[in-house]
């Protein structure tokens, strides 16, 4: 009969090897679960705090302060790490505030009837960066305005309702009401936007470019970024995201290298999206 120390040269002996193999499982298998648990969440987190951060930006760019106010504020506490155009985003969410409080005093006590119409535009221009749309468009309709500063700001709140026939059909009449510089650039950016939602894109493109043609700005050499991100032309939306970085690096830096990564890594290599 073999003694103690044969056993141990040849190795354990089959049930033994089987317990050992099954507690390597276990400690693997807790490993791997213990993995998931901090990486899958942080991934999430990611993804969550980087909507949100685009979300945010969006509103400010839109002068949507009632619900960016109400985004920063949950952003403070949940992600107080987040930079927006390179602020922190307690900063922001102060100068949110304090923009919030401002409209909030200015919008107590409506306009008269004898006021001039300006004075009428601009409460509602108010109450619709407040977030209350439905009375700024009631006021618009009460006092019959139809200027196109009137069509512009109509355009812009059925943008935020996701009415994407409706605010075409307002920045045209917008466009068409005035000649004026000043009004025809948030005419045109409204609409190729309202044009881009509804998938006519080549419509969307034409309108964007005239914009571009009209203010070479770094805001519109990002949304032109975005827009060929969008419908996949990797090369003129790293052209244009350049661009911007170059005419407002403070503002543009950030967010044009994250665009580009998001197209290096969506186009399958650097090969077709320029560092």
């Amino acid at each position: 009969m073999p003694d103690h120390q044969d056993s141990l040269e040849r190795g354990p002996l089959p049930a033994e090897a089987a317990r050992v193999a099954r507690r390597r499982a276990v400690v693997s298998w807790f490993s791997l679960a213990a993995a998931f648990l901090f990486i899958v969440p942080a991934l999430f987190s990611t993804a969550r705090d980087e909507a949100d951060r685009s979300r945010l930006e969006e509103l400010i760019a839109k002068s949507r302060w009632g619900e960016a106010d109400q985004l920063a504020r949950r952003l403070q506490a949940a992600a107080p790490h987040l930079r927006i155009h390179g602020e922190r985003i307690h900063v922001v969410a102060g100068i949110l505030a304090d923009r919030v409080q401002t409209l909030e005093r200015a919008v107590r006590s409506g306009p008269g009837p004898s006021d001039p119409t300006e004075t009428h535009l601009t409460y509602a221009r108010q109450l619709a960066m407040l977030g209350r749309e439905e009375a700024a468009v009631e006021h618009l309709d009460n006092q019959h305005l139809t200027t196109p500063e009137a069509l512009n700001l109509l355009g812009t709140i059925e943008e935020t309702r996701s009415n994407w026939s409706a605010s075409e059909a307002h920045f045209r009449a917008a466009l068409s009401a005035s000649d004026a510089r000043e009004l025809r650039l948030p005419a045109l950016t409204g609409l190729a936007y309202a044009l881009r939602k509804q998938g006519r894109y080549r419509d969307s493109e034409a309108a964007y470019l005239q914009l571009w043609s009209l203010t070479l700005t770094a805001d519109t050499a990002f949304l032109l970024a975005q827009f060929y991100e969008d419908t996949q032309q990797p090369a003129a939306a790293s052209t244009f995201t350049h661009r911007a970085m170059e005419l407002d690096p403070r503002r543009y830096s950030a967010a044009g290298m994250r665009l580009l990564e998001t197209l290096r890594t969506r186009h399958f290599g650097c090969f077709a999206v320029p560092k």
